[in-house]
């Protein structure tokens, strides 16, 4: 009897990172045949690297002779081979452990995706994909069972979707819209919409999200409570092609370049790309339902995360990279009015800080939507500094409508009670305002646009 000691790779339980980290599994055995070296066809044990980070990698293998190392590059070219065991390089990566722990939990038993960035630098933060595998399956020889049962799931846990599967963005899309409005000078921040639950367009109905409409909408507030009509009105203006300029600009329709292999690239689609593919032309009525983040478009997660955080950055868009080293140095422009950018944003901060945006039961009391750096960059305060113009604004309107109310209720109980007393003692009443609900014609009443309720009504006998 022969003791061998070899050695085996542990990951974390439950697919922790599995998507992104990737697996250390053994070589098959054709890729040991197929290698150009004798001695390696009486291998006793090998191990192979893979990671999902396209990270180069070695073969192992111990024979009668010894044991030999062979380096292969991405492209699958042997570039050098050694008896000694090699030493490989550190590697870091740019994920927080506590933030991809708590992401990963949010997703138990669940289906999707989770990307956290850090839009100053690219830096991915997070990113879960679930269901996941299980690497410590591969860290030997995967059975046959266990992979028959990975590749027949219907929910396809071997399928990253945080770079791999596509979506409709839905009402994170409009900020693009709303952004492609105002750099085409089709509208202003005092545009304005009526929504009334829906609208026509081209023959055809388009709902709105709230049933009984938003009523008077403008650029601020469209953002911040998602209203559909306000974004179908401003879309159609646009057009599909302005639409689909800025959405490439800030990165949909294409890959974002992340160091992960099999990136896919989404759809944005256009009156060119129609008439590539279906060889038809782009009709109007067709920009109604991509101006929501409906119809033909379709977005990857962390493509979606790249191009909120760098409208976010006042226009600027860093390459989203999970290996620390591989930063960029330059984050990539667009030419992009400031003033245009804060007041998008000025709309997403609402969007969680403001009373009535549609993601205000995710504001964390005590956490800000801008980080409180030591140098802040000039365009954060001027999305300040609107936000604090329009909510005093905002407050103003309020407190004016109030008073308002007020006022007519009180006007309505003075009229009630003056009524009620006439009706109690047999007099008529007569109104004391000219424009009252009554008038006085011959010794009985006549009724006008809006009489009171019927219990009040007391006519005198002829």
């Amino acid at each position: 009897m022969e003791l061998v000691r070899n050695q085996r790779r542990l990951y974390p339980r439950n697919g922790l990172g599995a998507h992104v980290i990737g697996y250390v599994g053994e070589v098959s055995e054709q890729e040991l045949n197929s290698s150009s070296s004798p001695s390696t066809r009486k291998a006793t044990s090998s191990a192979r690297l893979e990671s999902s980070a396209n990270i180069t990698t070695c073969w192992w293998a111990s024979t009668a002779n010894g044991a030999w190392w062979s380096t292969v590059s991405a492209a699958s070219a042997r570039c050098s081979k050694a008896r000694r065991r090699p030493l490989g390089n550190s590697l870091q990566l740019t994920l927080d452990l506590d933030l991809q722990a708590v992401a990963e939990l949010s997703l138990e038993g669940q289906r999707g995706a989770v990307v956290a960035l850090d839009p100053r630098s690219g830096e991915v933060l997070a990113m879960v994909s679930r269901p996941a595998y299980d690497p410590n399956a591969f860290a030997t020889r995967v059975s046959n069972e266990y992979w028959k049962q990975l590749t027949s799931d219907p929910n396809n846990p071997m399928l990253n979707r945080a770079i791999q599967a596509q979506f409709a963005p839905g009402s994170t899309f409009k900020p693009i819209v709303a952004l492609a409005g105002l750099e085409t000078n089709t509208i202003d921040e005092h545009f304005s919409v009526r929504c009334g639950g829906g609208a026509n367009f081209y023959g055809r109905f388009f709902k709105c999200w709230v049933k009984g409409g938003h009523g008077g909408v403008d650029l601020h507030a469209g953002i911040v409570h998602s209203c559909d009509v306000f974004f179908y009105t401003v879309g159609n203006k646009v057009g599909i092609d302005g639409i689909a300029q800025y959405a490439e600009m800030a990165g949909f329709g294409k890959k974002t370049g992340v160091d992960l292999p099999n990136e896919a690239e989404g759809l944005m689609p256009s009156s060119r790309w129609k008439l590539r593919t279906q060889r038809e032309k782009w009709y109007a009525g067709e920009t109604i339902s991509v101006a929501i983040g409906q119809g033909a478009v379709t977005v990857i997660a962390i493509q979606l995360a790249s191009a909120i955080g760098g409208i976010a950055s006042g226009g600027a868009w860093f390459k989203p990279h999970v290996v620390r080293s591989a930063a960029a140095r330059e984050p990539r422009r667009g030419n992009l009015n400031p003033d245009n950018v804060a007041k998008i944003v000025s709309g997403m901060y609402g969007v969680v800080n403001e009373p009535g945006g549609t993601a205000i039961m995710s504001r964390i009391q005590g956490i800000e939507f801008f980080r409180q750096d030591r140098e802040r960059p000039a365009h954060l305060e001027r999305f300040e500094k609107i936000g604090q113009d329009r909510q005093e604004r905002q407050q103003g309107q309020r407190l004016v409508h109030r008073l308002r109310a007020a006022g007519k209720s009180r006007d309505r109980r003075r009229r009630f009670t003056r009524r009620r007393r006439a009706w109690r003692s047999g007099r008529p009443h007569r109104p004391r305002c000219s424009q009252g609900l009554f008038r006085q014609e011959n010794s009985h009443y006549s009724i006008d646009a809006h009489p009171p309720p019927l219990a009040l009504l007391r006519l005198p006998a002829r």
